[in-house]
């Protein structure tokens, strides 16, 4: 079994468990492909680019938050 990842409509990522022989679909990424002889340079950049993903999510987060409040201001009509 492994782990398949997309992003939904909103940017966040989901994920499933698959079979080892699964086609990825249109979207979807395996964040663990073939292991034949990966280095430690290339897990060092797995592990950088996943550090870079959850920064990501975070700011998704952030701004989707402030999106929110200011609908609420506008809404409310406070200017």
């Amino acid at each position: 079994m492994k782990q398949v990842f997309w992003f939904d409509g909103y940017g966040n990522v989901q994920s499933k468990e698959v079979a080892d022989d699964y086609v990825l679909q249109a979207g979807e990424l395996d964040p663990q492909p073939e292991q034949s002889g990966n280095t430690n340079d290339e897990q060092k950049a797995l592990a950088s680019l996943g550090m870079q993903v959850a920064q990501l999510k975070t700011q998704n987060t952030q701004i989707l938050s402030m999106v929110g409040k200011l609908g609420l201001q506008i809404a409310k009509g406070d200017n």
